[in-house]
Formats: C-alpha cells, sequence, structure tokens
C-alpha cells in the first residue's frame, strides 16, 4: 500500500481521485490548496511516495508545485493531470523529464496503469 499525495483545486476531482485509490488498496491525502500542501510537505506532516497534482491551478501550477517541492528536497514519481493543456506547459512537462499527463475527468483504469508503471519503474 502506497501513500499517495494528490493536489488539485477542484475537490471533487481530488475526492474522485481518493476514492480510485481507495479502491486500488492505496492510501492518500489530498489538498484542493497547493500552498497547504507545501506547507505540511515542508514539516514532513505526510511522507508520500507518488504525487498526482493538477497543472492549471489559480494558486499556483502543477509545474511550480513540483518546483517547489524539489527546492524542499521532494522528488517524488509524479502523475500529471489537466482538463485541457496547452502547448507551452506541455513543453514545460518535457523540459522537466516528467511524464503522461492524465486528462480529466480521470478513469480508474488509466490512473491505475499509470500508478502500475511509476511502481515498477520506480521500485515504490
Amino acid at each position: 500500500m502506497l501513500t499517495i499525495l494528490v493536489v488539485d483545486d477542484d475537490p471533487e476531482e481530488s475526492a474522485i481521485i481518493e476514492v480510485f485509490l481507495k479502491s486500488l488498496g492505496h492510501d492518500s491525502v489530498a489538498f484542493n490548496e497547493p500552498v497547504k500542501a507545501l506547507h505540511s510537505l515542508q514539516k514532513q506532516e505526510i511522507q508520500p511516495e507518488i504525487l498526482i497534482v493538477d497543472l492549471n491551478m489559480p494558486e499556483i501550477n502543477g509545474l511550480d508545485f513540483i518546483r517547489k517541492m524539489r527546492e524542499f528536497g521532494w522528488d517524488l514519481p509524479t502523475i500529471l493531470t489537466c482538463t485541457d493543456p496547452d502547448r507551452d506547459l506541455l513543453n514545460e512537462v518535457l523540459d522537466m523529464g516528467l511524464g503522461e499527463i492524465l486528462h480529466k475527468p480521470i478513469q480508474k483504469s488509466e490512473l491505475e496503469q499509470e500508478l502500475q508503471e511509476i511502481i515498477e519503474e520506480y521500485d515504490v
């Protein structure tokens, strides 16, 4: 069982992801405010093994969130989610060496496949 950090400004979307994760046998901690998630990581209140983060959030976008995490020393395997990414954002994703983007609405089978790939690649 893995602990997965979910960061998405849409409470409904993060709740759906949490339900999927629970049904797949994983624990999750969800934040709808990325800055609060960063503070929790800084204080080491949570110890996630995988990150699921939305790319388009008003407070701080997903890529900036990942950059901040890395500044704190957290470099987690990451699943990105997005409704409709623009080309510049996709280029940044590639430049950062990040993988696939799951398009919203998230499908359980796609999430399960991405998690399995991460588990195998990173041996988590």
